[in-house]
């Protein structure tokens, strides 16, 4: 078994006082020694029950334009391919010429989607387009495009892509979910025979069979619309009774701040009677997310059922990959770890074994432990709306962190006397927690109202960890969840780090004279620009990773005072200086500031890169444009360790070493110390992953 003090995080003398005054301990214990020993045979996993949105690309329509101007029709086959930023290929289009379609001017071609799959918007987009008109015998749209999202202006607004004679539409959201969608036709008719049966008589068919046309449409926001299924009289589609019907695709990308409204519109071939003709609605927040959600529809003559089954776009094959770990090089593996703990001589920088080398592990047993030192760094927070671009005014309210420990911090706290005025999609001022966020098991608690007292957001965040034999690794990835509110929602950018290592960043502007050991000061203290930090192993390659998941350590249009530590050097007041950094990266200090003198005002802009050297500091320097002047950036790494403390001698409040046990012993143990008769462990199963650090101080002890 586990020694006796270590999995409660207290020393021996303390277990051997807690299980006298509290018999209930050492049960508590044995149930948490078991617990232990499943969990380092068992991979870990968090899950969740929120909504998370990624930036997803959807296809509206490719249409027919005629650059001549005259109308007329097209015989139209050809592919239409395209390649998301994640190298997945999407073939949205393909027919043969035997199977050509035939398109008014104007008129939209009949796309098709993977089912299960969904369109990424990162890095670079590739689309190959080869369409031809078989009654002229010509190709009227060719070529391999091309772009990138590399601009605001890329998100929630219909792009227009010209390609010859066709014209691609469609629009990427910035949070958005995947709706697959099935339907299934269950009663032919709502009269019921003798035994219950609902069947029709088709033409030539059984009373088991339905000859069917219609279409059923898929409506998201702002009215944008995708053909789910499409069928004239004469490409009816017979389907037996219970059958799922085969649409052109059964993926929908649905912004996370809309809901998913199902057109269906189908009919009997033989009689023309409609079959159903409603409205059924779907919303990723309120459904059971992650879990497949239905809806029964009764028609005038019959009876469909339409199922909606919500994901996000991490469980994609082309995402899955990159929720894995990355798998380094042995040399890597070994520079990065002399880098962060330099005491242990286990190779030198080239990858050479020294005299004194630790083995080197596999590669698969390279996945970090996940335990009580996963930490919590929050990177921005954006309100918005499903409905108009209109600034929100007066937002006050609080968004709070919570883990197992019951450790509470305010990331966000305004009341209603200094609301603030916030534009759409635009940032949230954040404050600074007062201690590291830590825990696996995490809780966001997120309530914003505007002036006039509309909820803007409000709902819960939850992460919690389990076992699992297939794990999926959410850690160092960058995560957005989304908590809706009446009339807009809240997205919160963060990422979860393990054994993350603490980079406290100072920024320092001064000016060198001829003596090198002479330091004269700026001709001015007035600054402006912008100091962000990224990690160098994270993908940064559209402006919304740049914009929403690097720490903002300053930024301001306006000029602003710098303080005077010292004579001749001047520092820049950093909104966030202390960031967590995971141990397989390095940090990327981007600076771009401008200093503002009696003469030609003086630019420092350039990247450092600073390699995690624990408990040693670096500094390094971006020369100015003009002058002397130099902008020094120093990086002191450390590590960091949870302390959860009683109240110590001296505090204003009197120190009672049973209060605090028993304060402890409530805030930690109350969920299980008195549970002697009971084996249930679904309390206790959320709370091994982290176990606690709990810290008594007193004399004798």
């Amino acid at each position: 078994m586990v020694g006796n003090h270590s999995l409660l995080g207290v020393t021996e003398a303390q277990y051997q006082f807690l299980t006298q005054q509290y018999p209930s301990v050492e049960k508590f214990h044995a149930k948490l020694a078991k617990k232990h020993a499943d969990l380092t045979t068992t991979p870990k996993k968090l899950i969740h029950t929120h909504v998370l949105g990624t930036p997803l690309i959807e296809v509206l329509c490719v249409k027919i334009v005629n650059n001549e101007g005259s109308a007329g029709a097209f015989q139209v086959y050809g592919t239409i391919v395209l390649i998301d930023g994640e190298g997945a290929a999407f073939n949205l289009y393909d027919r043969r010429e035997a199977d050509a379609e035939t398109v008014t001017v104007g008129g939209s071609l009949t796309l098709v989607m993977p089912e299960g799959r969904a369109m990424c918007a990162s890095g670079r987009i590739y689309l190959q387009i080869q369409l031809n008109d078989a009654t002229q015998r010509a190709v009227f749209a060719n070529g391999l495009h091309s772009w990138d999202y590399n601009s605001k202006d890329d998100y929630d607004v219909v792009q227009t892509k010209k390609f010859g004679s066709a014209v691609m539409e469609c629009i990427t959201y910035r949070h958005a979910d995947i709706a697959t969608i099935d339907i299934t036709l269950v009663r032919g008719t709502s009269r019921m025979d003798d035994n219950g049966f609902g069947g029709r008589i088709a033409n030539g068919g059984t009373v088991e069979e339905a000859d069917v046309y219609g279409e059923v449409i898929a409506h998201c926001c702002r009215n944008y619309s995708i053909t789910l299924f499409k069928r004239t009289e004469n490409e009816s589609v017979r389907l037996r009774l219970g059958s799922t019907i085969e649409l052109l695709r059964h993926v929908v990308v649905v912004p996370s701040c809309s809901s998913l409204v199902v057109v269906p519109n189908l009919r009997y071939l033989d009689t023309k009677e409609n079959i159903v003709s409603k409205i059924v609605m779907f919303d990723a927040i309120h459904d059971s997310f992650g879990l497949g959600v239905e809806r029964d529809v009764d028609g005038e003559n019959g009876h469909i059922c339409v199922k909606v089954d919500w994901s996000h776009a991490y469980m994609q094959p082309q995402l899955k990959r990159k929720l894995k770990d990355t798998t380094m090089s042995d040399s890597e593996v070994r520079k990065r770890a002399h880098l962060a703990s330099p005491e242990q001589d286990v190779a030198d920088l080239n990858g050479n074994r020294g005299p004194h080398a630790l083995p080197v592990p596999e590669l698969e047993e390279l996945s970090p432990e996940y335990d009580d030192d996963a930490m919590v760094e929050v990177f921005s927070v954006t309100i918005g709306s499903a409905f108009d671009e209109e600034p929100f005014e007066n937002v006050h309210g609080t968004i709070k962190f919570r883990n197992y420990e019951l450790v509470e911090e305010f990331i966000f706290n305004k009341g209603l006397e200094n609301g603030t005025r916030v534009l759409s999609n635009q940032h949230l001022e954040l404050m600074t927690p007062k201690r590291r966020l830590f825990g696996s098991d995490v809780h966001f608690e997120v309530d914003l109202e505007d002036g006039d007292g509309r909820v803007i957001s409000h709902g819960d965040v939850f992460w919690t960890e389990v076992t699992t034999q297939e794990p999926i690794d959410w850690y160092g990835k960058h995560l957005c969840s989304i908590v809706r509110g009446n009339i807009g929602y809240a997205a919160l950018h963060y990422m979860l780090i393990t054994n993350g290592v603490l980079a406290t960043v100072r920024v320092c502007i001064k000016r060198g004279g001829r003596n090198n050991h002479t330091i004269t000061p700026p001709p001015s203290n007035n600054v402006r620009g912008s100091i962000f930090a990224e990690y160098s192993e994270c993908q940064y390659a559209t402006w919304y990773d740049k914009e929403h998941y690097r720490h903002r350590l300053f930024q301001s249009e306006e000029e602003v005072d710098m303080t005077m530590p010292c004579s001749g050097l001047f520092e820049v007041a950093l909104k966030k200086s202390a960031v967590m950094v995971p141990r397989t990266s390095a940090l990327i200090i981007d600076l771009d500031l401008t200093l503002e003198g009696t003469g030609s005002p003086s630019s420092f802009r350039g990247r450092l890169t600073f390699n995690i050297e624990m408990d040693r500091g670096r500094e390094l320097s971006i020369k100015g444009s003009c002058g002397n002047a130099t902008a020094e950036v120093s990086v002191l790494w450390s590590q960091v360790f949870r302390e959860i403390s009683t109240p110590k001698h001296g505090d204003r409040v009197p120190f009672d070493l049973d209060s605090a046990l028993e304060r402890s012993r409530d805030q930690f143990f109350a969920f299980s110390l008195y549970d002697d008769d009971s084996d249930s462990d679904t309390w206790c199963s959320q709370y091994l992953g982290s176990p606690v650090t709990m810290q008594v101080l007193s004399e004798g002890i």
